[in-house]
């Protein structure tokens, strides 16, 4: 068992994962979208993801290319949440001083 990370654009990951992906060949996707790209984790037999990885044209990357990736990713998330919580005690701030 072998696990692999790959690289590809969001746009072309319509179908790009398959019923025989899954179950004839026994790949396992973790996908995870980040900026127009998706990260893909592949884990199966190393001859299946070589096969699909050439069928879809995602790129692999390193493992420290993956890390980087989902870095960015969490960080953006949390940046986004952040946000959102400030928007919310603005909001309930105002309300409490119109309470008042």
């Amino acid at each position: 068992m072998a696990r692999q990370y790959v690289q590809i654009a969001t746009d072309q990951t319509k179908g790009f994962i398959s019923h025989d992906d899954q179950e004839i060949d026994g790949l396992s996707f973790a996908s995870y979208p980040h900026g127009g790209n998706q990260l893909i984790v592949i884990d199966g037999e190393t001859a299946k993801i070589d096969a699909w990885v050439a069928r879809t044209g995602a790129t692999k990357i390193n493992k420290t290319e993956a890390k980087a990736f989902m870095s960015e990713r969490l960080d953006n998330q949390k940046t986004l949440r952040l946000t959102e919580l400030n928007a919310e005690i603005v909001v309930v701030q105002n309300e409490t001083v119109k309470a008042i």
